[in-house]
């Protein structure tokens, strides 16, 4: 079971959580991959997923929305959460900024947030130290 996400209503499998970030409005695969790269889904660890949702909540409920917003592409880029919108405004610009910080202090891996960026084989990842020792 994933980490309880909602103050302990509800506890979604990583599978069903990731489902479920799919099917937000903003979120329109392109299986030809010429609008969008979301076909290949949240291109993240587990323990980022918490911090996605808590942002595509935040844009959901935004009221100046631009008329066709999409998410372009989510993915990890040097050790950090990279969402990258087909357009944004001010509000969208700083929910997606949250969300990066947010991320470098969280573990990809299991959503710990006491994590840092670290350099594992070549490739930079935010990790803690007990995903790190289990990655060796």
């Amino acid at each position: 079971m994933f980490r309880n996400l909602d103050g302990g209503k509800e506890m979604k499998s990583k599978k069903e959580l990731r489902n479920e970030l799919m099917n937000y409005p903003f979120i329109k695969p392109d299986p030809k991959l010429q609008r969008n790269l979301m076909q290949f889904g949240l291109d993240v660890g587990d323990g980022w997923l918490g911090i996605i949702k808590e942002a595509w909540d935040k844009i959901n409920e935004l009221e100046n929305l631009p008329e066709n917003f999409e998410i372009f592409q989510v993915k990890e880029k040097f050790g950090e959460l990279t969402i990258y919108p087909e357009e944004y405004n001010e509000d969208i610009n700083d929910i997606l900024l949250k969300a990066r910080q947010k991320s470098i202090h969280t573990c990809e891996i299991c959503g710990s947030e006491f994590a840092q960026k670290e350099n594992i084989n070549g490739w930079f990842k935010t990790i803690c130290e007990k995903c790190k020792g289990e990655k060796k």
